[in-house]
């Protein structure tokens, strides 16, 4: 497990550099968002972990994303940008509290 750390590291800064690149210039953000969604995949692969074992895991994720990106566009449809942090928040931990089930 440790070992694949610097690997975590890597993924994690090339990501956050990217991002902060796009916002920043106000370039389109449908590229950004697309390649992200790639970006777990191509970790496993480097990591040479067998995709299909981790197909629970990805169905898990995008279920727990959408209902925390729903919980956050109702907060920020009723108040704003607090409202969608808030919102965020909230759905976060909703999604946690029923990951605990199982």
């Amino acid at each position: 497990m440790i070992r694949k750390l610097p690997l975590v590291l890597i993924l994690s800064a090339i990501l956050i550099g990217t991002t902060y690149a796009v916002l920043r210039g106000g370039r389109l953000y449908g590229p950004l968002v697309l390649a992200m969604t790639a970006l777990p995949a191509a970790g496993a692969m480097v990591a040479r972990l067998e995709l299909k074992r981790l197909v629970p895991d990805f169905i898990f994720g995008a279920i727990d994303t959408g209902l925390l990106t729903f919980a956050a566009l109702l907060g920020a449809a009723g108040f704003g940008v607090i409202g969608a942090i808030v919102g965020g928040v909230v759905g976060d931990a909703i999604t946690d509290g029923i990951a605990g089930f199982f």
